[in-house]
């Protein structure tokens, strides 16, 4: 006759099991919903309905919350296995001594394992970055009851964080963005659809966010100028050397630069070169700092429409320099066109 202790265990068992395919299909789904691309109109829909409105609204909240509870799913599975597998061998009559207590553990633990991964990840997990919304709108009604329960918990358990982290000398405001956002990349490797090369570079526009202008630019020594003090003929020669498309015009060196000259304003123009004025040719010059965040220098040539701008530090002086080609090269690699030699 089967007791009915077992019924409840297995019962509960399944549920939690349940449970946690539930959180793991509303984690991934919200991921999904917040990196890729997404229909922005359809997520604005959502955020009009009042339990969808509350979990898009701090998605970053909603995701510490959503670990909790796994975590807490993952200690009670483990509990119940341990305590159903002990009325299995107390039913067959087994002295349950130090060995046959290890093996016990071992085989609740493995077993805790195999469910959640196969069943309580693996599976929930494919079927949320599929189907995101429909997995959301599914999930919703589960998770949002439970996060205005656990409100009062997290404010106590995120001080308590930050403070640990505090007395370990770490950043207590790191986000969990990022290793939201390293998940989502990590399926990429996954899906035969994505081309490498776009996996690559989805990659490295992600990993730029850590670069400063420092890691990319070309150094002084490395720039060719334009000085004004030598006159338009050994200028123009020089372009004619160097194949490049633009120069800083300096009164004597770098740290005199007065503007930027673009070599098809030269051969544009229909005034003989000796007679032209480099000076009021000159376009702007933008100066950055070494330690400035790459995203935001590509971010401010795009919106002043320049292809470079000169590196300045903090004493004024001229350190380098950067082009939109140096960024791009981050994103894509190397670049050569079929004037650039293989040595360069």
């Amino acid at each position: 006759m089967i007791n009915q202790g077992w019924i409840y265990l297995t019962v509960l068992a399944l549920l939690l099991v349940v449970l946690n395919a539930v959180f793991v299909a509303s984690e991934f789904s919200l991921i999904k919903l917040r990196y890729s691309h997404f229909n922005d109109a359809l997520l604005e829909e959502l955020r009009k309905v009042w339990r969808f409105k509350r979990i898009l609204f701090r998605v970053d909240r909603t995701l510490r919350f959503i670990r909790l509870v796994l975590m807490c799913i993952t200690l009670l599975l483990g509990v119940t296995l341990v305590a159903l597998l002990n009325r299995v061998v107390v039913h067959w009559g087994i002295v349950v001594e130090f060995p046959e207590a290890a093996l016990l553990f071992i085989v609740a633990f493995f077993g805790t394992v195999s469910v959640q991964h196969v069943i309580g990840h693996l599976v929930p997990r494919g079927i949320a970055l599929q189907h995101p919304v429909e997995v959301l709108q599914a999930t919703t009604w589960i998770v949002w009851p439970l996060l205005l329960v656990s409100f009062p918990l997290m404010r106590i358990f995120d001080p308590l964080s930050r403070t640990f982290l505090r007395i370990l000398r770490l950043d207590p405001d790191v986000s969990l963005n990022q290793l939201d956002l390293e998940q989502q990349v990590r399926s990429l490797d996954e899906d035969d659809a994505v081309p490498d090369f776009t996996q690559r570079v989805f990659k490295n526009v992600i990993s730029m966010r850590d670069l400063v202008v420092q890691d990319v630019m070309l150094p002084r020594n490395q720039i060719q100028y334009f000085n004004i003090f030598d006159g338009n003929a050994i200028n123009v020669k020089l372009s004619k050397s160097a194949g490049h498309t633009r120069y800083p015009l300096c009164e004597g060196d770098l740290d005199n630069c007065i503007g930027i000259i673009h070599i098809k304003d030269i051969f544009r123009s229909s005034v003989d070169v000796q007679r032209l004025d480099f000076k009021k040719m000159a376009r702007p010059v933008v100066y950055v700092g070494p330690d400035d965040l790459l995203e935001q220098v590509l971010e401010k040539l795009l919106d002043m429409r320049l292809h470079m701008a000169l590196v300045q530090d903090e004493f004024g002086g001229t350190v380098g320099a950067i082009t939109m080609e140096n960024i791009v090269e981050v994103l894509v690699g190397n670049i050569q066109d079929e004037f650039d030699s293989e040595t360069e």
